[in-house]
Parts: structure tokens; C-alpha cells; sequence
């Protein structure tokens, strides 16, 4: 074990080198997006906005008809865990991620043009870490490097693990204003996969503190409060990832809100006939539910509401989705998330 003492210089010297370490690794992997919660953290203006923290979740879709003689069922069970090193630093901040997700499908689902059965259950182990530094005039230089396997049977699916990076420069107009300029570079994309894919942003605050938004390609997000007890978020990325969110506080402790959520899955399928193909899984939500703030940065909620237009395929990418296409019927559906910080 190795113990830093308190002078700047020696810290400066060791985040140095795992800086150039972290740029070796960029130059020579390819690289996966990252979820919106993981860029809004990323691309946050200050250092200490990137805290260690635990999310948990439990999604279920009970069981619905399909287009074929087996019924669609699904639980999704999620875990993410981030820890940040080296926390006296103020101007520089490195931090790691740890996240499992696992979805347990109903069995006898088939594709119908190959024949094969979706295996389950299907799982999404990863690890990542994300390194930002401010500099002398305020802009700031990040990185995120990640590796994950989204399979049946991760790291033994006959694919190289996926792994992921992005890094970004925020330098700003003003206290209020500036500009992000950022490389996505994406081996499980389903648009340009294994190339790299510039990305820029408008980064906007009001005076007032009620307004957040950073307008872009491929990424955009949008924080409003128009009343002390309303809010209205929403985040995209390019081309078919929307989550959206109205929330009114009841009580100090109490939100209530509605959601609506257009989402995606992709994993490998170990007995895919060509490797290119992905099994992916499309949905859209609509769903309401009350979020209880335990105390800053911890909170538990629950929801309910409905899941639409919703299908499994297996291909490259969006095109080939009428092709080994699974339909599942509208139906209901519920979960709980728990998230504490540290």
C-alpha cells in the first residue's frame, strides 16, 4: 500500500501520471457511450459534482402476450457503484465505476428467421473510471474509459469485451455560458460502431439558477424550474434515447412525478450467426410515481405506469428491426430505485 502525503506537488505528480496512463489507454482501445447519468456528471462544471455513491434498481414487466406462442416477461435488477479517489485534491478528481445489471426474460422467446432461443438470463457487467481536471482559466480537460460485456454469458461470448472512452473539454464564455467540445468513440454503437464521433455542446445557466441546459449533438440535457415546487428535465442522445421528467414537490421531503422514457438495450447473443449482430430490445414508458428524499443526495422511490411499442430483434442496428422481430403487447409495469451517496 502506498500512502500520499499532504503536499500538493507529490499528489500533483501522481494524478499526472496516471493522467498520461489514462491517455495511453484512449489512444490504443476502442470505446462505448456512456448513459446519461454518467455524462451529466461527466460534463458538470464543477469537480465536486462527482460524488461516491450506490444505485440500486428494480424494474419488472409481468407477463404479456407476443407475436409467437411464448409470453414476455421481464425483471431488470441494476447496481451501480462509484468511488472517488484522492478527494482532498480540489482541481482534479479521479473516480471509478462499478456497475451489474442483469435481465431475467421468461423462457421459449425465439427469433423467428434463425431459429434461436434468446438465452437468459442476459447480463451487463462493467467497470469504468473518469478523470477531470480544472485548468488555470477555468476550462476543463476529462476523460471516461470503460470495459464491459453485455452477453448471456459475459466475457465468454466469442466477442472481445467491449470497451468504452470519451473525452471532453468544457471552457467557458462567462460564469453563465460556454461551450464543450467532445470524441465518442463507440464499439457496440449501433450508428458508426468502431469510429470515432466528434461531439459539441452549448453549455447555458441563468442568472436566476432555475435554468440548466447544455444543447448539442450527439448529447442534450435540459434542467427548468418555472415554480419553486415544479421541474421539468430531460436528456437525449443521438439517435433514439430520450428520458423525460415533470416533478412537483408535495411536502419537503415529497416528489411527485410523471415520466416518459424511450429506451434501448443491446447485448451479444452467444449463438448469433453472424458476429456483427446484436440482440436488442426497444421500448417506450409511461409511468408516474412519488420520490422520497431521505436527506442530500439519498433517496428511495417507486413508480407504475405503462410500456409501449415494444420489441426484440436481432441485426446490426434500427434498419434490420423487422427482421428475427419478436412483438410484445402493451402492458404494465412497476419498479423501486434506492440511491445513497457517500
Amino acid at each position: 500500500m502506498i500512502l500520499l502525503n499532504e503536499e500538493v506537488p507529490d499528489k500533483t505528480f501522481v494524478m499526472n501520471k496516471i493522467f498520461a496512463i489514462c491517455i495511453i489507454i484512449f489512444l490504443a482501445l476502442p470505446a462505448y457511450s456512456m448513459n446519461s447519468d454518467e455524462m451529466h456528471e461527466m460534463l458538470g462544471p464543477n469537480i465536486s459534482d462527482v460524488q461516491p455513491y450506490l444505485d440500486l434498481k428494480f424494474h419488472r414487466e409481468p407477463e404479456e402476450n407476443t407475436n409467437q406462442i411464448a409470453q414476455h416477461k421481464l425483471t431488470l435488477y441494476e447496481l451501480f457503484i462509484q468511488a472517488t479517489l484522492f478527494p482532498s485534491i480540489t482541481d482534479r478528481q479521479l473516480s471509478i465505476q462499478l456497475k451489474g445489471r442483469m435481465s431475467d426474460l421468461m423462457d421459449g422467446l425465439v427469433l423467428p428467421n434463425t431459429g434461436l432461443q434468446i438465452q437468459e438470463p442476459l447480463f451487463d457487467p462493467g467497470l469504468g473510471a473518469t478523470y477531470r481536471m480544472k485548468l488555470s482559466d477555468d476550462a476543463m480537460l476529462g476523460m471516461n474509459l470503460s470495459l464491459s460485456s453485455a452477453s448471456e454469458a459475459p466475457f465468454n461470448d466469442g466477442h472481445h469485451p467491449d470497451v468504452g472512452a470519451n473525452i471532453f473539454y468544457r471552457f467557458p464564455f462567462n460564469e453563465n455560458e460556454g461551450w464543450i467540445i467532445y470524441l465518442h468513440y463507440d464499439s457496440i454503437r449501433e450508428y458508426l460502431p468502431n469510429a470515432p464521433v466528434p461531439g459539441a455542446g452549448y453549455i447555458f445557466k441563468s442568472d436566476d439558477n432555475k435554468l440548466h441546459a447544455v444543447i448539442g449533438v450527439p448529447y442534450a440535457e435540459a434542467e427548468w424550474k418555472p415554480l419553486e415546487r415544479l421541474s421539468l428535465k430531460a436528456d437525449w442522445q443521438y439517435p433514439r434515447h430520450l428520458r423525460t421528467e415533470a416533478g412537483v414537490r408535495i411536502l419537503s421531503s415529497f416528489i411527485l412525478h410523471g415520466n416518459f422514457d424511450w429506451r434501448q438495450e443491446r447485448f451479444r447473443n452467444k449463438d448469433r450467426v453472424r458476429d456483427e449482430n446484436m440482440l436488442n430490445y426497444y421500448e417506450k414508458l409511461f409511468y408516474g410515481g412519488l420520490r422520497y428524499e431521505i436527506g442530500n443526495g439519498v433517496f428511495g422511490d417507486v413508480y407504475a405506469g405503462k410500456a409501449f411499442d415494444r420489441f426484440w430483434f436481432e441485426g446490426e442496428n434500427y434498419g434490420d428491426r423487422n427482421y428475427n422481430r419478436i412483438e410484445v403487447d402493451d402492458g404494465f409495469v412497476y419498479g423501486l430505485r434506492f440511491k445513497t451517496t457517500f
